[in-house]
């Protein structure tokens, strides 16, 4: 089997193959790489198709709107006063400080 390769890649692999790694040793773990990651990218497309669905069947949707967001800021400030919620610093990392 014959195989072409950018100069990058050809470059990787002399670097690889200089650090006492054969050729064969870094296409297999490339290729590994590359299967683990098609994997990962096909559970992800599953995940996202899955989570699509449910927010279609969660029901109406509702107009993406100021008010809507300052009804939406509203309620949010109206339950950390009462004690209802507590703020997540990834979310409001200055509220949090």
């Amino acid at each position: 089997m014959e195989i072409s390769l950018t100069p990058q890649a050809e470059s990787f692999v002399q670097q690889a193959i200089a650090a006492g790694k054969t050729a064969d040793d870094v296409i297999n773990e490339a290729l590994t790489l590359l299967q683990r990651v098609s994997t990962l990218e096909a559970r992800q497309q599953a995940w996202l198709r899955e989570e699509l669905l449910k927010g279609e069947d969660s029901g109406e949707p509702i107009p993406y709107t100021s008010e809507l967001l300052d009804s939406l800021e509203t309620e949010a400030l109206a339950e950390l006063e009462t004690g209802d919620m507590e703020i997540d610093p990834s979310v409001w990392p200055s509220a949090a400080a």
